[in-house]
């Protein structure tokens, strides 16, 4: 499988909802920016955006 970068790729987020815990994510090496957004999408429901390494 190609990795994002060889693709051309410069970054990879992905987004929790509020109330998940994002364990999985930590346990892959994601991250959140230093400067945690919370962002609603168009079901009013609060995210917290991940970025990979």
């Amino acid at each position: 499988m190609a990795s994002g970068e060889a693709l051309g790729y410069r970054r990879l987020i992905t987004y929790t909802q509020d109330g998940e815990s994002g364990a999985s994510l930590r346990g892959a090496g994601w991250h959140t920016p230093r400067r945690p957004r919370t962002d609603r999408g168009n079901d009013r429901i609060a995210r917290l955006l991940w970025e990979a390494p």
